[in-house]
């Protein structure tokens, strides 16, 4: 695998990037959406639905997601956000990217 720098993305193209099959595809609309998209409130709302997604590799990037944009912007609103990241802490498989989310949020915004 080779890594290639993420590039903006358009609003549209997140949109159908999470619609498509191909979790790879959402994943990176994500984290694409998430380092480059200028309204956070969107961005993590996008995520926040993303967090109920079926598949295991888009919840785990829109948690990384919401890292990136609690650095960015430094607020969200912890109120939808926090409950919906610790509800992953119960599972297994997301208990690593919730818990790094959290201490994304706990450095770059004052709880």
């Amino acid at each position: 695998m080779k890594y290639q720098e993420p590039s903006p993305i358009t609003r549209e193209d997140v949109k159908k990037s999470l619609a498509s099959r191909d979790s790879r595809v959402a994943a990176e609309a994500l984290i694409r959406m998430a380092l480059f998209e200028p309204d956070w409130e969107w961005a993590e709302h996008v995520c926040l639905i993303a967090l109920r997604d079926d598949r295991a590799e888009v919840k785990i990037a829109a948690l990384t997601s919401l890292g990136h944009l609690a650095r960015r912007f430094q607020t969200l609103h912890l109120d939808a956000v926090l409950p919906s990241i610790r509800n992953l802490l119960m599972e297994a498989a997301y208990r690593g990217a919730a818990e790094d989310t959290l201490d994304d949020i706990a450095v770059f915004i004052r709880i």
